[in-house]
């Protein structure tokens, strides 16, 4: 979720109006989620993806993980629209 706050504190100050803002947050936000389901590891970083953590705290709680990428996707998808966006705003704000 910290890449969705400096999503969003990025286009806050960069003075961006509020739909492109939020079009381009979630966008990057779909970015993410689909480098973090293809590669196991982060491209550049070489630190295990987080939908890898992701499914091995499932596996370990002993929940399936047939449907892990859905849930890891809509989770990402809510919970950083909701960051990124209130980053944006307060930024907005402050600025």
């Amino acid at each position: 979720m910290v890449f969705a706050l400096i999503i969003g504190t990025i286009l806050g100050l960069s003075g961006f109006k509020t739909p492109l803002a939020l079009l381009i947050l979630a966008a990057s936000l779909v970015a993410k989620v689909v480098v973090d389901l293809r590669w196991d590891r982060l491209p550049f970083f070489g630190m295990p993806s987080p939908f890898v953590v992701y499914c091995h705290n499932l596996a370990r709680a002993g929940e399936p993980i047939e449907q892990a990428w859905l849930s890891y996707a809509m989770q990402l998808f809510i919970f950083g629209a909701l960051l990124g966006g209130s980053a944006y705003a307060v930024v907005r704000y402050l600025v």
